[in-house]
């Protein structure tokens, strides 16, 4: 539960505290409550890293409009934003596209083929050097173009999670896609002709 910023505020935890700890979930430890007495208000922020272990820029905590912490990097360009951003988009409640973990993922933005997107779609213009990297081969190449070839057949709702769109989870998103009659076209042209 320590990587959420705002539990860590919650319970004022800092390097060398005492924890209780539990198994939550048969797998998840969560700190149940922190023993240390702290004389210090706000304890907890000597531990929050102040620049990006990705691109080094500083980092910057962004409260959501619910309350919650979270700690970003402010570099918009930053490899690490970029991972996060691609490996939602092909998770399996998203775009469910097999094949592209986060380290090969990792990898593509290393060697400039994925910024944005709609990168994800032209990845088979690339198909030849990635079969050049260690650890790629023709047949592991062709399954992951299979596999985004086939993640173009997907619903509305699933591609408004891919998307990470700030407070759209994957109810939020169910719910949109009622409105629109599961048509992404239908979506588009409401986005376009700007209604909002």
């Amino acid at each position: 539960s320590l990587h959420n910023l705002s539990i860590m505020a919650d319970l004022n935890i800092m390097k060398g505290d005492n924890v209780e700890s539990y198994r939550a979930n048969d797998v998840i430890p969560q700190v149940r409550c922190n023993n240390t007495e702290h004389r210090l208000k706000d304890a907890y922020k000597d531990g929050i890293p102040y620049k990006c272990p990705y691109c080094y820029h500083d980092t910057a905590v962004d409260v959501s409009d619910d309350g919650i912490m979270n700690l970003i990097c402010t570099n918009p360009h930053c490899s690490g934003r970029l991972l996060k951003k691609f490996t939602a988009f092909v998770a399996k409640n998203a775009m469910d596209i097999r094949g592209l973990s986060e380290k090969t993922i990792d990898r593509f933005i290393d060697v400039g083929y994925l910024e944005k997107y709609s990168d994800v779609y032209t990845l088979s213009t690339h198909s030849d050097q990635i079969a050049l990297i260690p650890g790629f081969g023709e047949k592991s190449v062709k399954q992951i173009m299979n596999a985004i070839e086939d993640s173009k057949n997907t619903s509305l709702d699933r591609l408004l999670v891919a998307i990470s769109i700030e407070g759209v989870g994957s109810q939020t998103a169910k719910d949109i896609s009622e409105e629109f009659n599961n048509d992404v076209k239908e979506f588009t042209e409401f986005i376009k002709s700007g209604q909002l």
